[in-house]
Order: structure tokens, then sequence, then C-alpha cells
């Protein structure tokens, strides 16, 4: 059974429509342009069918030209009067994968209807096996040459060394005394591990040199979350500076497996196609099967390294960044009753790259989201247990800081530091 968008303004053809074909999918109907749009802009349909001529304030041909400057995926049959149009029309529309001329045979409708469907079905999870078959090959290469032991300069490592060390000199979020201290030890724990651990400047050189021009978004993304837990962590998470920690409490080797972590959460990215990581509204179905497959992709990377038992945090953050404590985030729904899959070292990065993603421009929000708004939906994420509100009630004055504004609790909430 299918979801289809019929689009017709002629009430008598949409009733026709949905007794003729309700039986076996779902039928949504709209009058206009612009409500099968706002339909679309909400709703995950299998097929649009479009009259071109009934449709009020644009042809249905115009309404396949908006989906695609909108890149959406869904197939679109078109019914029409004119017997002048040909198949090679629809070369220059590339939603349109059928036309049917008016009146159309019901039974050859449906059998066309069935056809566009089940080649768009094939189409989507085709797709999804060419991306994982591209992530395959390219860790795979990866691996070879870890195992010929062609290890890289370490350029890019040495900048994102350099970033844990030290603060921009435009940074609003200043470094007490013991934070610097501890940034330095994270900054020479980091820069030990990389260099003990010769695979992981492999990853780190193919990713960086790389990510930012396939994706300057999620570059900047990756610096700004790297240094912005770089920051909380030696000032909030470090002895002396633990006050309240409790068990999130960390030393060097813990904290720079966070940071580490951190850099590298995100290299799945490398293989999401670039319509579908920069699309600019909510990806459903295929698309959205890829985009959370990037998890998968950083995981399966990470594990390729083969790094001993005392770095396997890093594997575990990697894996988990989009998981919530409560069990509804992925790719597995875990939660933190899987102590062994989800130990409190996890639970720290979740947080900063909800702050980071929430509060910057992206493909999909053109302006960032305010201080304040971002507060009170990660609070909602607390209280509904999605992340720690221990790690949130800790984070949260330097995460305003980051921004450049002094952090003022919400009348009556309650701190759950002791």
């Amino acid at each position: 059974m299918a979801d289809i968008l019929y689009v017709d303004d002629d009430p008598v053809l949409r009733t026709a429509f949905s007794h003729e074909f309700g039986q076996h999918h779902h039928i949504t109907s709209t009058a206009t342009m612009a409500e099968a749009m706002e339909k679309l802009a909400t709703t995950k349909f299998d097929l649009v069918v479009a009259d071109e001529l009934h449709v009020k304030g644009a042809t249905g041909t115009d309404l396949a030209d908006d989906m695609k400057r909108k890149l959406d995926a869904t197939p679109m049959i078109l019914l029409t009067g004119d017997f002048r149009m040909q198949p090679s029309f629809m070369q220059m529309h590339s939603a349109i994968k059928a036309i049917v001329h008016k009146p159309p045979n019901i039974a050859d409708l449906k059998v066309t209807m069935d056809r566009v469907i089940a080649e768009s079905l094939a189409n989507e999870a085709k797709r999804v096996t060419d991306v994982d078959e591209a992530a395959r090959k390219d860790i795979e290469s990866l691996r070879e040459q870890i195992a010929r032991r062609e290890f890289p300069d370490g350029v890019h490592t040495r900048r994102m060394v350099e970033l844990i060390r030290v603060a921009s000199p435009n940074d609003t979020l200043q470094d007490t005394p013991q934070a610097t201290a501890n940034r330095e030890l994270l900054a020479n724990k980091v820069a030990e591990i990389v260099e003990q651990n010769p695979s992981l400047k492999v990853v780190i050189e193919h990713y960086f040199s790389r990510i930012e021009t396939h994706s300057p978004e999620t570059y900047e993304h990756i610096n700004n979350s790297t240094k912005l837990l770089t920051q909380v962590v030696a000032a909030k998470l470090m002895p002396p500076d633990n006050r309240g920690a409790g068990e999130y409490t960390v030393d060097a080797e813990k904290g720079a497996a966070v940071c580490i972590a951190t850099m590298l959460h995100d290299y799945g990215k490398l293989y999401i196609p670039d319509d579908i990581l920069h699309y600019p509204g909510l990806l459903e179905g295929a698309n959205r099967t890829i985009m959370r497959n990037h998890v998968v992709y950083s995981t399966q990377m990470i594990e390729a390294l083969g790094l001993p038992e005392s770095l396997k945090d890093i594997e575990k953050i990697i894996a988990t960044h989009h998981e919530n404590l409560d069990g509804t985030g992925y790719p597995n729904g875990l939660n933190k009753g899987n102590r062994e899959d989800m130990p409190y070292i996890t639970h720290i990065h979740p947080i900063i790259d909800r702050f980071k993603a929430m509060t910057s421009v992206r493909s999909y929000r053109p302006h960032p989201m305010s201080l304040e708004k971002a507060t009170v939906i990660m609070e909602d994420e607390a209280n509904r247990g999605m992340i720690s509100q221990k790690l949130l009630d800790l984070f949260l004055p330097l995460m305003w800081q980051f921004r450049g504004r002094e952090y003022i609790a919400p009348a009556g909430k309650q701190n759950s530091i002791s």
C-alpha cells in the first residue's frame, strides 16, 4: 500500500480517484499546487499524480519543477489532455516518470502507477546500496594503506592538536589557569595517542583533507565542536575543577579519547551525497536512511583501525553519538541500561554536538537557533531522559559563554549538581 498525493481542482475527480484507488493505497488529494507543496513539505509520498490543466495557480509541470528545485525524490505521473506532449518532455522534468493522456483508462493508469512506484522503490534501495559500497571500498583502501604502513606527514593532526591546546584569540569563553593547564594535558595526550597509533593519523589526515571541500558546514561543525568540547571537559570534568562531575570525571587519557572521537564522529559524512547532506528540509525514506548511515560508516572506519583496548572508548563514543539515553536514538536504539555499549564516557559528546548543531547555520536551518530556544529544547530532552541532566547543568554556563552570553538559569530550576 503506497501513499499517493493527487492534485486536481475538480472535487468530483478527486472523489473519483480516491474511490478508485483508495482500497489499495492511502490517497491524499489537494486542489492547488500550494496545498500540494505544503503536503510534500511535511509528508513522505510514494507518488504524485497531478492534472496538468486543472491545478490552480500553476500547472502540473510547474509542480514538478518546484519538486526538482527542492531536490525531492517523489516520482510524478502527469495527466494531460495535450496529445502533443511526448515522453521526451520527461527529460526536462526529472520528477515526471510517466505521462498519461486523459481521459485515462483506469486499468492502464493502475499499471502505470504500480510500475512507477516499484521503480522508485528499487532506485531508492539501489542508492542506499551504492553509498554503502562506496564507503566500504574507501574504508578498505584506508585499511590497506595502514597495512602498508604508509603514514602521512600529519599537518591536519597538528592543527587539531593546537586547536585543543589553545583557544582562539577571539574566543569569548576564557579559560581559567587550571583549565588552560588541563587543555595542555589533553593536547599532549592526543598527540601521544596518535603518535603511538599512527593508523589514527591516517584517518585524521584523510578526513580533514577532504571534508572541508565536500562539506564546509561539517568542517566548521567539527572544528567548533572539538574546541567547545575541549573547553568544557578541561574546565568541568578534569581534576581539580571537577566539583559535581561525579561519575563523569575524566583523566587526561579519557578526555583525549573524547576529543579524538569528536574530531572523527562525522567521518561517515564523507560518503553522503551532497544533495542529501545539504538538503534544505526534512529527509525521508531512503535519503534519511543514507544520512543516518553516516554513523555506521564512521563506526566501520574506527573499527577498521584495530585500536587497542585502552582506546575502545573512541569507538563507543563514535558509534553512539546519535543514541539517546532513553533508547530513542539511532542507529541501534541503545539506552543507558546498556552500560557496556553506553558507558558514562559516551554521554558527554552528544550534549556538545546538539548544542553546536542547534546554534549554528545548517542547510536545513538558514538562521541559528537562539540560545534561549536551544536551552529550552535541551532542558526538555534532559527532563525526558534523552541526555544527562548533570552534564547539561555543568555545561550550559560555558556553552552560553562560548556564544558571548552570561547564562541565567530559568526561574525555579533545580540544579542537579551537588
